[in-house]
């Protein structure tokens, strides 16, 4: 059953996921535990991280975190941020949950099922969508059977996902569109740099995805001639670089970022009942665009 996009994930149980239980919970030194490769998601700062400090400073660790025992110490799964803020306390120890004779695949599971369980898929940056996505899609492709929509997704996205009943429950597991996961997955794969563009709005998502059809050396071009001209990238400018993937060169990005939008003038009559249910009466012009773009991004990142 599909969720809302903003509804918090329902967790299996340990031995839904796993077939089996975790060991009793342990008192582990701090130093032994090492973060999960390319954990996706961004650490608590600024004022969260102070609170959970605070709180373990008077407390300590309430919840026991969850790692993987490894032959070289224990990989964190799920605490990544009580272990940050535990070491900002002055902590040697953290009780930990120890899970053994994982698969890779089990991993990244947990790594995401928990993450996802604490915030909601709302609360996460383009960028933290696309790599989550993807390391679930990619655990879930290990176990799927079905390839009812390969076809369909190969088309949508263009990259060889092998299985389809793995993205269909991706899409349940997100609450989002088979459109919506192709496009993340897409995005999965563009240079850091415009990526990390995407969420600073500099570049719109669909943007993005356009992007994500020219080569790694392609991309690393554009995002170095961005960096150099501070402007934000259209999405008429994507669908031009996209157009001409394999025959980029210096002169040609710069050509195609040089582009000028055609001038529209647009007009749209909101009724007075529509206005004053979200907006206060003095809303000004300015405010009242914002706030109509930021919706409109929202829905079409979901479409």
């Amino acid at each position: 059953m599909s969720r809302a996009s903003g509804a918090r994930i329902t967790l299996a149980s340990y031995e839904e996921m796993l077939g089996g239980s975790p060991r009793e919970q342990a008192e582990l030194d701090i130093r032994q535990l090492q973060p999960y490769p390319n954990h996706p998601f961004t650490l608590y700062q600024g004022e969260r991280l102070e609170q959970m400090i605070e709180s373990i400073s008077r407390h300590g660790v309430l919840e026991p975190v969850l790692v993987w025992k490894r032959e070289n110490g224990y990989v964190i799964l799920s605490g990544h941020n009580r272990v940050n803020a535990a070491k900002e306390a002055g902590l040697e120890k953290v009780p930990a949950r120890v899970m053994e004779n994982l698969t890779e695949q089990q991993a990244t599971l947990i790594v995401t099922e928990t993450n996802l369980h604490q915030r909601s898929f709302g609360d996460m940056s383009h960028r933290e969508r696309a790599l989550a996505i993807h390391m679930h899609y990619t655990a879930m492709k290990e176990d799927s059977q079905n390839r009812r929509l390969v076809e369909t997704i190969e088309r949508l996205c263009g990259v060889p996902m092998g299985n389809g009943r793995s993205i269909e429950k991706t899409c349940e597991e997100f609450g989002a569109s088979q459109g919506t996961i192709a496009r993340y997955l897409r995005i999965n794969t563009l240079h850091p740099g415009l990526q990390e563009k995407i969420d600073e709005g500099k570049i719109p998502l669909r943007a993005g995805v356009e992007l994500s059809w020219n080569s790694q050396e392609e991309q690393e071009q554009i995002n170095g001639e961005l960096e150099r001209s501070g402007k934000p990238l259209s999405i008429r400018q994507a669908e031009q670089l996209r157009k001409h993937t394999g025959e980029l060169d210096e002169g040609t990005i710069q050509g195609i970022l040089n582009l000028q939008q055609e001038s529209r003038q647009c007009a749209v009559r909101i009724s007075e009942e529509v206005f004053r249910r979200y907006f206060p009466e003095k809303a000004k012009k300015k405010e009242i665009e914002e706030t109509i773009a930021k919706a409109l991004e929202a829905y079409f990142s979901k479409t």
